[in-house]
């Protein structure tokens, strides 16, 4: 599996190669927006739903709610990684 950075690169490659170079960096732009985006998204999510989970402590297993936010942190950070 490729990197992020070869695959970053190449997609930038042969954009610019196709498009014109500023709608090919408009487009990088997005894509690498959309990229750093997805963990602050997904870990919005995970907050949301441990609160809607109830006014209860506990969610899961013996796991407080803030526990279980800080966990989906790390995972999310985990695979959000470049280096992944």
């Amino acid at each position: 599996m490729e990197n992020t950075r070869t695959l970053e690169r190449r997609l930038g490659d042969t954009m610019r190669h196709k498009l014109p170079d500023a709608v090919a960096e408009f487009i990088m732009f997005v894509l690498k927006q959309g990229w750093a985006c997805l963990y602050g998204g997904l870990l919005l999510i995970a907050i949301v739903l441990t609160q809607v989970q109830g006014d209860s402590e506990k969610v899961g297993l013996s796991f407080c709610r803030d526990d279980l936010d800080c966990l989906c942190a790390v995972i999310l950070y985990e695979f959000n990684r470049p280096g992944w």
